[in-house]
Order: structure tokens, then C-alpha cells, then sequence
């Protein structure tokens, strides 16, 4: 088995291919990164090299864009979105990270993955992950039960572990109650990460 690898998602400043995916393949394969188009604001990764398909999805079921703000990312609310309420998942809400068909990636799968948040603790997060169309696990985590990464401006970045010890395509990152952003770098709180299989 060789190293392990992983998509990094990465949205701080300052972080090299920021508002990106990025892959580095085991090996003298070259780095692969996904660039986010629409930023700031709503939009779409680019499609090439297809890392990762990231979807929002409205408390109603409707698919939305997902929208970046700095180092945050959240759920496209329409016309008439709240004081930065885009670059928030509400409740309701869900994020949808599915892996793409990129050569590096296709014969893959994801094992685990750490997802980054900034929330208060009156949030719960649920993630569901899934092989294809079958459901492989589903967890559902208040932030109250998690430790912060630090005082000062990481007091309200948690990372939320996704292990169900079956591997997985599809991960659903979904707010049940209050409202979450994900994030990745912020406040070196390290990448919002999906650690594939060799």
C-alpha cells in the first residue's frame, strides 16, 4: 500500500490554490487543482480536473449553488439573501461533496474525511455518506459536543470526523438545527479533507 492521499479543500487566504480543491497524488504524478469560479459569490468549481462535485440543496429539496465568501462556504438563498446568509448552510440546508471522474481520482473512493466548520454551538451538523446511491452511514453531530480548535478567532471552528469504516463516493454535509459554514485553512485550523483509498 503506498502513502496516503487526499483532496484538500482549501478556502483561507493566503493558503497556495486557495478557493480550490487540491490533490496531490502519491508518486511524481503532478498536483491537481480545481479552481472555484464565482468567488465572491455564488458559482461552481470548474469542471476540469473534475476533483470533487459540490452541490447545495434547499430545505425543500430544490438544488442550489454554493457560494464562497472569503474563506466560507454556504448554500445560494436566492434573490433576497440576509446579510451574508449565502456563505452559510442554514437549517435545512445540505452540501453535497461527490467524487469527480478526474483520471488521478477514478479509481477511487473516499475512506474518512475531517469537514471543517465555523458555527456556534447551537448548531448541529448531519453528515450521510454513501457508496453510489446506497447509504454506507449517517452521524449526527452538535457542535456543543465537539472541542474548538483554539481561543481567539478559532473559537468557532470545529472539525467534524467522518469515519463510518466503509468507504464512500458521496458525503451530504446538512444543518438540523441553527447554521454552519464550512471552511478550510481558517485560522489554521488545517483543510477541510477527504482521504482516499490507494
Amino acid at each position: 500500500m503506498g502513502p496516503a492521499s487526499a483532496i484538500e479543500l482549501r478556502l483561507a487566504a493566503g493558503l497556495p490554490n486557495n478557493r480550490s480543491f487540491r490533490y496531490d497524488p502519491p508518486g511524481s504524478a503532478p498536483v491537481d487543482v480545481q479552481t472555484f469560479n464565482g468567488e465572491p459569490g455564488c458559482g461552481k468549481f470548474e469542471a476540469s480536473p473534475n476533483l470533487m462535485q459540490v452541490t447545495g440543496t434547499s430545505p425543500n429539496g430544490d438544488p442550489r449553488r454554493v457560494c464562497l465568501l472569503a474563506f466560507r462556504m454556504g448554500v445560494d438563498k436566492g434573490p433576497n439573501p440576509g446579510p451574508l446568509d449565502n456563505f452559510r448552510v442554514n437549517q435545512g440546508e445540505k452540501v453535497s461533496f461527490t467524487l469527480g471522474t478526474a483520471p488521478s481520482v477514478t479509481s477511487k473512493k473516499v475512506r474518512s474525511a475531517q469537514i471543517k466548520v465555523e458555527g456556534n454551538t447551537q448548531a448541529t451538523v448531519r453528515v450521510t455518506a454513501y457508496d453510489g446511491a446506497t447509504s454506507v452511514g449517517t452521524q449526527t453531530i452538535p457542535l456543543s459536543s465537539l472541542s474548538p480548535q483554539g481561543g481567539g478567532p478559532q473559537r468557532n471552528t470545529y472539525t467534524v470526523n467522518v469515519d463510518f469504516g466503509q468507504t464512500f463516493t458521496r458525503l451530504d454535509v446538512e444543518a438540523t438545527a441553527g447554521s454552519f459554514s464550512i471552511v478550510g485553512g481558517a485560522n489554521n485550523s488545517g483543510a477541510t479533507t477527504f482521504n482516499l483509498t490507494q
